[in-house]
């Protein structure tokens, strides 16, 4: 009866925030950055009149910035629902018991700020998140024919991401300000801020601004040019491709952290693209073009943090016990940051991701100019252990450290009186305890709309200069509004 009412509290504890699989997640994979290639040879055909097959080899050179647009939808991600979180320690300023107030989302005690309910210390503040991502870059794509009808084409891209959390701490009333002892043996800080970068909590940290540049995959294509669609009015090539991952892998140590690629997956792809005359104007052709092209990236390893499923958003953060042997402690030294404990190697699954590419375009002598819509797809990350999950770990309990553990509490609500001794059973976390979905990017949805302007070199028509724009948004928070601009040379030789 008494875990069956602890139950209950919790799910009505959850129903205020987590309101879709969208919240609460310790890690967002965000799409790459494509600007379009879609017209490898349209516009030198265009302009020597020579139809479709050329046989020459092509290149395109971009330079790429852009930055996200939506910070509430990010901050809800890695939140509670959320763009504020309130932040108390178990006491209200007249030293009342508040452990079952619903008024506070973070129980300050968890990130080792110092509330010692016997001198009735009263920490509270506001947290505030404002996530955003910047980037730029520059990105490569050479195709060359052979054998008549077949062609190769390699990808790649070098990018500059930075992420940022923007987390700001207001409306605080101070902790003690003379630093104790705390969890693991490190010295309490004052507030949140602090908390997120302090010593010993190795995983979910938050600091400041963080980086990541490098190469973004490397993509090879190889094409047929079936004569039936290679004509004067009309093109068309399926592909197959590979991606090569030359970016970095998740390693959890701070959320929102900066990738770069498709996080170090491998994957394959197939495709087609294609292009058809729609009319003719005074003093130009007016072309749609297409492309439709399918990946599917396979299994890594990473590192990701897990919350548990019964205790909640950011459960993952809760003090913890690493072992029989700690619980047995005296001492506040005993504890752990649960996310120290709640981070593992997993495998990762992103599976399959689509577009679909629409666009007209416009070419004349001297200009030429796109209006194109995306639609991008995938699938919902599986996250599973690497290796077997050990039974030890315990959710410690914030009224009693030294003995007790109360696997019924959330990161907001210490639920007194629900303590369990060690003579009760059931009190190790297990493997079934685990929400991996927490640490895995859902499935989802975004489009993007794009426009571009490009002029001819008067002496050498081969060579194409143009500058567009992109903007790509989704209906939910599973996928980032970002907005991005570019330049691009195409030279045909």
């Amino acid at each position: 009866m008494k875990k069956f009412i602890s139950l209950s509290i919790l799910a009505l504890l959850s129903a205020g925030t987590l309101v879709a699989n969208d919240v609460s997640r310790s890690f967002f994979s965000v799409r790459p950055v494509q600007v379009p290639m879609a017209r490898q040879n349209l516009l030198t055909d265009q302009a020597r009149n020579q139809g479709r097959v050329l046989g020459m080899k092509n290149l395109q050179i971009s330079a790429f910035g852009g930055a996200s647009t939506n910070s509430d939808d990010l901050a809800r991600y890695f939140m509670m629902g959320k763009t504020t979180l309130s932040v108390k320690n178990t006491l209200d300023g007249s030293g009342a018991d508040e452990s079952l107030a619903f008024q506070k989302d973070i129980q300050a005690f968890n990130f080792n700020i110092d509330t010692d309910d016997t001198t009735q210390r009263t920490f509270a503040s506001t947290l505030i998140m404002k996530p955003r991502q910047t980037f730029y870059g520059a990105s490569l794509s050479f195709r060359r024919p052979f054998r008549n009808r077949y062609w190769g084409a390699i990808e790649t891209s070098l990018v500059h991401v930075r992420n940022h959390l923007h987390l700001d701490e207001t409306d605080i009333t101070a902790a003690n300000a003379t630093a104790q002892v705390g969890i693991q043996g490190k010295n309490t800080v004052a507030n949140m801020i602090d908390a997120f970068k302090q010593d010993g909590m190795n995983f979910g940290k938050i600091d400041g601004v963080r980086t990541k540049t490098g190469i973004a995959d490397l993509t090879l294509k190889i094409g047929y040019e079936p004569l039936m669609f290679n004509r004067n009015d009309m093109y068309m090539s399926p592909y197959l491709g590979v991606i090569l991952p030359t970016g970095n892998k998740a390693e959890a140590v701070y959320m929102f952290e900066p990738i770069v690629g498709n996080g170090g997956h491998f994957g394959i792809m197939t495709g087609a693209h294609g292009e058809f005359d729609v009319c003719s104007l005074k003093s130009g052709r007016v072309w749609a073009s297409y492309r439709i092209e399918n990946q599917y990236l396979f299994q890594n390893t990473q590192k990701r943090t897990m919350d548990l499923k019964y205790n909640g958003a950011w459960s993952r953060y809760l003090t913890m016990f690493e072992d029989a042997a700690a619980k047995a402690g005296t001492t506040v030294n005993s504890l752990n940051f649960g996310t120290n404990i709640m981070t593992q190697d997993v495998h990762v699954s992103p599976g399959y991701f689509g577009n679909i590419d629409a666009s007209f375009s416009y070419v004349g002598e001297k200009w030429n100019a796109t209006l194109g819509y995306t639609v991008h797809a995938r699938q919902g990350e599986e996250v599973k252990l690497k290796n077997g999950w050990a039974e030890n770990a315990s959710i410690a309990s914030c009224s009693n450290v030294d003995t007790t553990t109360n696997p019924f509490r959330t990161i907001g609500n210490m639920l007194q009186g629900l303590d369990i001794v060690d003579t009760e059973q059931g009190v190790v976390i297990k493997e079934s305890d685990i929400d991996f979905n927490s640490a895995a990017h859902p499935g989802g949805i975004s489009q993007s709309i794009y426009a571009s302007v490009g002029t001819f070199c008067p002496q050498h028509k081969e060579r194409v200069f143009e500058a567009g724009a992109s903007y790509e948004f989704a209906t939910d928070n599973t996928g980032m509004d970002r907005v991005c601009g570019w330049i691009k040379a195409q030279i045909s030789f």
